[in-house]
C-alpha cells in the first residue's frame, strides 16, 4: 500500500508545483506580491539638487540606477550626500550608503540595514527571456507620487544599444516612463524579474522619444551584483 501511495503523491506533487509556477498574475497580484520588495528613492544634495527613483531589493542589498543617486559635473561623476528611501506606505525615510556601482551598465548597489529588509527578490524570482509582444508590468515610483503600476509590452525582447559611450544589453518595451521611474523592477505575467527600468531615447532632435523605455536585462545585473 505505501509504494502505490508514494508513487500516486510525487506525479501529484510535481502536477502541484507546475501549476504554481505557471499561475498567470494580473496587475493587482503583481502589487500585492512586490509591494514590500520595491521602494522609493531620493537622493539629494543641501544647496544643490536632488533627484527621485526607484529601489528594490535583492540579497540584502538595495538594487537601483546610478543616475538615480548620481550626477555629473563638469564631466565628473559625484554622488548625491544623502541617499535615502521608504515603502509605499511609510512617511519616514531610512538612510543608505554606497556600496558599488557599474558605470558601463548605469547600476549601483546600495546598504542597507538588513532589519529594514521587509521582502527581497531571489533567484527563484528570475526569469533571464521574454518574447515579442509578452506583457510586462512595472512598479515604480512614477513622477514621485509613491508607488504605481504599470503595464506595457515587450517590442524588442533583446537588444544591444549605445549610450554615453557605453554598450548595453536591454529590452525594449513599449511602456510609458517618467521621472521617477529609473530603477524599477520589470515582471512577467507570471510575477518573474525580467529587468530593470534605465532610460528613454532621444531623436535626431534631441527630444525624448515617448511611450517607449528601455530595460537592463536581469542577466546582467546578476553578474553585476555577483562580482
Amino acid at each position: 500500500m505505501r509504494k502505490v501511495f508514494i508513487k500516486f503523491l510525487v506525479p501529484v506533487l510535481f502536477l502541484f508545483s507546475c501549476s504554481k509556477r505557471n499561475k498567470i498574475y494580473d496587475a493587482s497580484m503583481i502589487f500585492n506580491e512586490n509591494k514590500y520588495k520595491v521602494v522609493e528613492i531620493q537622493a539629494e544634495t543641501k544647496d544643490y539638487s536632488s533627484t527621485i527613483g526607484t529601489g528594490y531589493f535583492y540579497e540584502d542589498y538595495l538594487i537601483t540606477c546610478l543616475h538615480v543617486i548620481s550626477y555629473k559635473f563638469l564631466d565628473v561623476l559625484n554622488f548625491y550626500e544623502e541617499i535615502k528611501f521608504r515603502y509605499y506606505d511609510e512617511e519616514k525615510y531610512h538612510q543608505v550608503t554606497l556600496n558599488k556601482y557599474f558605470e558601463e551598465n548605469g547600476l549601483a548597489l546600495l546598504n542597507v540595514d538588513k532589519v529594514l529588509v521587509k521582502d527581497q527578490f531571489t533567484k527563484d524570482n528570475i526569469a533571464y527571456d521574454s518574447s515579442f509582444g509578452e506583457k510586462i508590468f512595472t512598479i515604480s515610483n512614477l513622477n514621485g507620487n509613491g508607488l504605481s503600476m504599470e503595464e506595457g509590452i515587450v517590442s524588442i525582447p533583446k537588444l544591444i544599444v549605445k549610450t554615453d559611450e557605453y554598450t548595453k544589453e536591454v529590452i525594449q518595451l513599449d511602456l510609458t516612463i517618467s521621472s521617477g521611474s529609473s530603477g524599477a523592477p520589470v515582471f512577467n505575467n507570471q510575477n518573474r524579474f525580467l529587468g530593470m527600468i534605465s532610460f528613454r531615447m532621444k531623436d535626431d532632435n534631441s527630444n525624448i522619444i515617448y511611450g517607449i523605455s528601455y530595460a537592463l536585462t536581469s542577466s546582467s545585473i546578476v553578474k553585476f551584483i555577483e562580482k
